[in-house]
């Protein structure tokens, strides 16, 4: 039996999948569309739709591809941390995004750095959401108001193109902690 989902829910679910959404673009990662209707099939309250990091690295060759795992583990990230952060908890749950990004890590972090990496991710993550709050807000209230968004309308809403979102990378390329963590010479991508 499917339950009925709450105006709380709704707002939980958009507000998480616009966190998915800006953040990615913010990061240069996303560029697909986002909705809140639930998928039954899969248990999934929302979606946002992207590349996978490779699908990033086959597109622009020219990144850093440790920077882009960083970025897409962010954007993932970005689901639960903005509800926490905006909405003061986790209303719904993020197993399928903890999954993919314990995933990522794991092939990517040895475990001497997996603490410290993780935690500095998160922090990441909660500052682009504050620094983009009104970006996320602005995205949540219209996918409350039309529960699907394409990508040429989250692009619009949050005012900037993949141009722009490419230029966030660089301060994540020269962070110290994740040159050392990310050192060994591994092609990621």
């Amino acid at each position: 039996m499917r339950r009925t989902r709450t105006k709380a829910d709704l707002k939980a679910t958009a507000y998480h999948e616009a966190g998915h959404a800006v953040i990615g673009r913010v990061l240069g990662v996303s560029d697909g569309r986002v909705t809140i209707r639930p998928d039954y099939n899969t248990g999934s309250a929302g979606r946002e739709f992207g590349p996978t990091p490779s699908e990033i690295c086959a597109k622009y060759p020219k990144r850093d591809h440790n920077a882009v795992i960083r970025a897409w583990i962010i954007s993932v990230m970005a689901g639960a941390e903005t509800e926490a952060a905006l909405l003061g908890r986790v209303a719904l749950g993020d197993g399928g995004d903890r999954k993919q990004i314990g995933l990522m890590m794991e092939e990517n972090i040895s475990d001497a750095d997996w603490d410290r990496v993780e935690a500095w991710l998160r922090r990441m993550t909660r500052t682009l959401i504050w620094q983009h709050e009104p970006l996320i807000e602005r995205v949540a209230k219209a996918l409350l108001e039309r529960t699907s968004l394409s990508g040429k309308m989250v692009d619009k809403l949050v005012g900037f193109g993949p141009e722009s979102r490419l230029k966030q990378l660089e301060s994540f390329d020269a962070d110290p902690l994740l040159k050392e963590a990310w050192s060994d010479g591994r092609d990621f991508c």
